[in-house]
């Protein structure tokens, strides 16, 4: 006889965890839309911690390269694009597991 406080499933939890991070996302992207401030420049370090690359991966990655600002030796990314390129990396992976 079933109680009435049952587990949820793991496929619940994988439906409820993506569709809270889903909200967190829009809700992140509506932010920085609305936010009048100029773009903040990213270093190479805070860019590989955000996406997980390595430097060498990073540079030859066409989207970053293509965002990518050099200011005498050094190179800086502004942060919408990097973000922006993680939510497209992660939007394409998401199917695939």
């Amino acid at each position: 006889m079933p109680t009435s406080k049952q587990k949820p499933t793991s496929q619940a939890n994988a439906a409820l965890i993506e569709d809270i991070r889903r909200t967190v996302s829009e809700a992140v992207s509506e932010s920085l839309a609305k936010s009048n401030q100029p773009d903040r420049m990213m270093r190479i370090d805070e860019v590989r911690h955000v996406t997980g690359l390595c430097q060498t991966a990073i540079y030859e990655c066409q989207p970053l390269r293509a965002a990518m600002v050099k200011m005498g030796r050094n190179s800086f990314w502004p942060a919408s694009k990097v973000h922006a390129f993680v939510e497209s990396m992660k939007a394409n992976t998401a199917g695939v597991a």
